[in-house]
């Protein structure tokens, strides 16, 4: 069966997403000939390999555009998404391609209308009556009287006396002057301040949410990846020489709360002491059989030191792989037609309670990456330590709002569910997924706004440790920053490391997985394992 390629996203559609815009051809030529001037870059979305699609403006005509690409995806949709940044203004657009690429040279048509984009991931409303009038405690307890101007959910914006305010202030709590929320606090942090249009005000734009946040959250830049291992308690000399006595990897099967198969592999060595145990999911459009390196990994660096240790890979429902598919997802290339995120969660609760049925470890750890890090994050909050006692993230998503926009070239889908449009099926780097019930799904069960991790974070009390690629176009590190410093941050750790999204089976790659199987012996154990090497 021939798979559809992406549903196109009409005009109308576009504008409802962003209602700033500019659709003068004469002005839009104006600016596209400004964002040539300047040496732009435009970009799209991103590639197969997950590297951010690039490209510079050349030559011009009141009717089209040539653009230098780099990365660009040669795929036969011919609609084309780009967003750019002038003066510090965010803007975006849709046109047409005009034939095909020739020497990373693709022509487009100009863009008939061109949108500036939002800079809050919510819709903006007036405020209600009760809460216009508010009061702003910072620097341990100086009131400043503010005045909201608009509110949209986990966002705020608000005027304050410039004479009051000091640009330093980065942390504040809110009082509301009347009304329901009068008797609440709120806690909020400033992402931006400047000089509102009335002479002598502040116009300030701020995060605000009934969880304190703990304090950003230290950043770890690990130039090389080897940083990441520290000091290992024992010196390869005194480790085992033997990778191990006896370890292999079994086929299992096991069934989640409703009945369906859950197909892994169980990789483990025989090592007798108390038990360590692993889940690994998959990243997208992967199968268990990607996580083979990983898991190896993990074994061998356990087998080094004659400590057991137990690593569950599993297929997801409803996914590619051997796990039970409903019929509508057994056709080649519509594996994921019933995508989301709730059913992830439940095949975790499953993976954990075969664990606790056949092995009783003595401790349990959840690795996630990529986009799986939403089922994973929201798994280890409803968790509350029970079956879980540590999580590590590599490259993971912190909000679907974020990494659907970065993966589609701009496309919110988010804003768009809120304003009750509909995108139907979408191929999202090879995978076809239907995004409005992807959408309904991630905001049914939390995984939508990054203010959705937030809250999972105040209730995450077990150690985490997050590795973000320094090169990965996916991911902003800002947003995984500010999701963290939600909740304790004493027993977190996010760090940056030299490598993309994509890992593969590159040496970036197994070194990255010797990071986690040193992560996982520190988190499980209180020891460092300096990492078994793939080449044994």
């Amino acid at each position: 069966m021939t798979i559809n390629r992406s549903a196109n996203v009409d005009q109308d559609t576009l504008r409802g997403l962003h209602p700033d815009s500019l659709d003068d051809p004469a002005a839009i030529l104006r600016l596209i000939e400004k964002a040539s001037n300047a040496g732009v870059e435009l970009s799209r979305g991103l590639n197969h390999r997950l590297d951010l699609e690039t490209a510079r403006i050349g030559r011009l005509t009141p009717t089209t555009i040539m653009l230098e690409t780099s990365g660009f995806r040669r795929n036969s949709r011919n609609q084309v998404f780009l967003n750019f940044k002038l003066e510090d203004r965010p803007y975006f657009f849709a046109t047409r391609a005009i034939g095909a690429y020739r020497d990373n040279r693709l022509e487009i048509e100009m863009p008939n209308e061109i949108f500036s984009t939002e800079r809050r991931d919510r819709k903006r409303h007036p405020p209600s009556r009760h809460d216009r009038n508010i009061n702003v405690f910072v620097n341990g307890g100086t009131r400043i009287s503010a005045r909201v101007e608009d509110v949209s959910p986990g966002g705020l914006g608000i005027i304050v006396p410039a004479s009051a305010w000091q640009d330093k202030w980065r942390t504040l709590r809110i009082a509301y002057k009347a009304g329901p929320k009068s008797n609440l606090q709120y806690f909020a942090s400033v992402r931006s301040n400047g000089d509102a249009k009335k002479s002598g005000w502040k116009r300030l734009g701020l995060v605000d949410s009934p969880i304190p946040m703990d304090g950003p959250i230290p950043i770890e830049r690990w130039q090389h990846i080897a940083q990441g291992l520290g000091e290992t308690d024992l010196p390869p000399s005194h480790a085992s020489q033997h990778q191990n006595k006896e370890d292999h990897a079994k086929f299992v099967e096991f069934s989640d709360r409703d009945g369906r198969k859950i197909a892994g592999f169980l990789d483990q060595n025989d090592y007798p002491g108390d038990l360590t145990s692993v889940v690994l999911q998959t990243g997208w459009g992967e199968t268990k059989e990607a996580l083979l390196p990983l898991a190896r990994t993990i074994v061998d660096t356990f087998s080094r030191y004659e400590r057991p240790i137990a690593v569950l890979r599993i297929d997801g429902v409803n996914q590619r792989g051997e796990s039970y598919q409903e019929p509508d997802c057994r056709i080649r290339g519509r594996e994921y037609n019933r995508f989301g995120f709730s059913q992830p969660v439940r095949d975790l609760e499953a993976a954990t309670a075969y664990l606790r049925s056949t092995l009783t470890p003595d401790r349990t750890l959840l690795v996630s990456q990529s986009i799986s890090a939403l089922a994973g994050r929201k798994f280890v909050a409803l968790d509350g330590g029970k079956n879980i006692d540590g999580w590590i993230c590599v490259v993971g998503a912190p909000d679907l709002q974020s990494a659907s926009r970065a993966i589609s070239g701009g496309i919110d889908f988010a804003v768009g569910r809120d304003h009750g449009m509909s995108f139907g099926y979408q191929e999202l780097l090879g995978v076809m997924i239907h995004a409005d019930r992807m959408m309904d799904d991630a905001a049914d069960i939390g995984v939508l706004h990054i203010a959705d991790g937030r809250e999972d974070f105040s209730k995450i009390d077990v150690p985490v440790c997050w590795l973000h690629g320094e090169f990965d176009a996916w991911v902003s590190l800002r947003r995984v920053a500010d999701m963290m410093s939600f909740g304790s941050t004493n027993n977190r750790r996010l760090a940056t490391l030299p490598i993309a999204h994509r890992l593969g089976w590159s040496a970036a790659a197994l070194e990255t997985f010797g990071i986690v199987a040193n992560q996982v012996s520190r988190i499980a154990l209180g020891q460092s394992f300096e990492p078994a090497r793939p080449d044994g």
